[in-house]
């Protein structure tokens, strides 16, 4: 019994030291898959496998010792357990009775040690949060100067459409998570490498473009001034034409339907001129004119019935009639008499006969 009781605390303080024969950790390992076999050994290198009792400990006893304990993510490591290198994902083990601790990656800590459904999640997250903050400080390394380069080449990357969407996208992603994603760093990453030749180009022509602008803002403005110059000519010239027009009217004598059309026609050219009469205003017009033209001292027409007509406008004539012989007179002057219209020259003879036998 004695001798017993040193072998045991013999065992125990050669497994305290790691100074237990080889053969024994092989042992432990020996019922695992082959390719399992020195991840175990390993941890029972590390483990409390001698029992208080002096009997060793299984794998399946002596792994449940070992705690989570946090994970970190930074230099490249090795696996304790299994030789992996480089794990980024750094799982901290503890025995919190030996105090020891290894280093190990997520994936021998969930199929080697087993750890709890809340320790697996706060991995995850610990894992997701540390990759999110080592994409972060790569793309920082790479690109120091990204938000910079969006301001300094906005303009040029807003004028097209595929560089438009790049810039909101690289926006949103340095302001919200702080690095981009893989699709987006890859075009982030052909843009910026012409990015500084490509805007020195686009700021030529777009100087370029403001002066031709430039030069269409002044040629609008000075075609504008010479159109806006040209409507005061033609409307001081359209005063001027139906100022004359009143003018020569004053010397008619003219009935309340004429002088009404005269207003009208009067209208007509100052908001216009006389190209503008159409109609029967462009015809009212020729009128009056052969009526003034027959004001002149010297006007003669030597048309026997113009002058058959002049003479009954000498007598006692009511309205109709008076109008209808001027009209007449007008008619004459303006085509001949010979292109009277037969309603016309009926009208003449029943007034010729009404007017002999009076």
């Amino acid at each position: 019994m004695e001798i017993l009781s040193r072998q045991i605390a013999r065992w125990q303080r050669q497994a305290d030291s790691g100074e237990l024969p080889d053969e024994l950790y092989e042992i432990i390992a020996e019922n695992a898959a082959p390719s399992h076999r020195r991840i175990l050994s390993n941890l029972a290198r590390v483990s409390r496998v001698v029992d208080d009792d002096g009997s060793i400990r299984t794998y399946e006893d002596f792994k449940n010792d070992w705690e989570y304990m946090n994970t970190t993510i930074g230099k490249p490591e090795t696996c304790y357990l299994c030789g992996q290198h480089p794990i980024l994902e750094h799982c901290v083990l503890i025995d919190p009775e030996s105090k020891k601790e290894i280093t190990v990656g997520n994936i021998c800590v969930n199929r080697f040690i087993g750890i709890s459904s809340e320790d697996q999640e706060t991995l995850k997250l610990t894992v997701k949060s540390h990759k999110a903050d080592k994409k972060k400080a790569d793309f920082a390394i790479a690109f120091p100067n990204a938000l910079y380069a969006l301001r300094r080449y906005e303009g040029m990357m807003n004028d097209k459409k595929p560089l438009r969407t790049l810039n909101k996208t690289m926006v949103r992603r340095l302001t919200t998570v702080g690095y981009p994603g893989p699709k987006t760093i890859t075009q982030w990453k052909e843009f910026i490498y012409t990015a500084e030749k490509d805007f020195q180009i686009w700021v030529e022509q777009k100087e370029i473009e403001d002066q031709e602008k430039q030069k269409r803002h002044h040629e609008a403005k000075r075609r504008d001034m010479a159109f806006q110059q040209e409507i005061v000519k033609r409307r001081n010239e359209w005063r001027i034409q139906a100022k004359g027009w009143m003018t020569d009217c004053d010397i008619l004598t003219l009935n309340a339907w004429e002088r009404r059309m005269v207003h009208r026609v009067s209208n007509r050219i100052m908001n216009g001129g006389l190209s503008s009469l159409k109609d029967g205003h462009k015809s009212f017009y020729d009128q009056m004119r052969v009526l003034f033209f027959m004001q002149r001292p010297n006007f003669q027409c030597d048309d026997p019935l113009f002058q058959e007509v002049t003479a009954w406008l000498k007598l006692d004539l009511n309205e109709w009639t008076r109008s209808f012989c001027r009209s007449i007179q007008i008619r004459i002057i303006q085509d001949g008499s010979e292109n009277l219209s037969e309603k016309q020259i009926q009208v003449i003879e029943s007034t010729r006969k009404r007017l002999s036998s009076e």
